[in-house]
């Protein structure tokens, strides 16, 4: 009779090793699921990063480059500024409300110059020259705004714009604005 109830016990036993065996498995797929999910998400996060810190170092470097080449002609609104060996004339316009709320008159301004720097990347400058008073009676005033790209189009090797249609551009502008220059 002892015989039989062996049997039995280990009879109603074997189903144990299969139950533990699907909840161990499932546990550590459950896990390794949640991993690869949030290593997904930090990886889109870091990518947005570096993509944005591409578009502001592009920025960046126009404005440089752009504020150079405002700082040699000082004395006038109109001519042509040149920066990284493009140029654009200053096309004149009666006047223009700026950033700071206020009015410029006989303001000038230029066409965007787009600056090639290397890897897709590229800068938008646009230069404004005006005088902050009526009939160019107050101060010469000239505004800087550069727009860094992570993607741009290029023809020839020259910048023709940002790449609009890419999903992953990433856009970031600064403004410099002078007073009595």
């Amino acid at each position: 009779m002892k015989l039989f109830n062996t049997y039995n016990s280990r009879r109603n036993q074997a189903g144990y090793t299969l139950l533990f065996a699907v909840l161990t498995a499932s546990l550590v797929l459950g896990v390794a699921a949640f991993i690869l999910s949030v290593s997904r998400a930090q990886f889109i996060l870091a990518s947005a990063a570096r993509e944005s810190t591409y578009a502001i170092y592009a920025a960046d470097s126009g404005i440089e480059c752009a504020a150079a080449a405002a700082s040699i002609s000082t004395s006038s609104p109109s001519g042509s500024v040149t920066c990284a060996g493009q140029s654009a004339v200053l096309v004149t316009f009666p006047n223009l409300m700026v950033a700071s709320s206020a009015t410029l008159y006989n303001f000038y301004t230029s066409a965007p110059i787009y600056l090639n720097l290397g890897e897709s990347r590229c800068a938008e400058i646009t230069f404004v020259k005006g005088f902050s008073g009526a009939n160019a009676t107050g101060d010469l005033v000239t505004q800087i705004e550069s727009r860094g790209y992570n993607f741009c189009l290029f023809s020839n090797g020259v910048a023709t714009g940002p790449d609009t249609a890419n999903p992953k551009i990433v856009e970031r502008a600064i403004r410099l604005t002078y007073l009595g220059m």
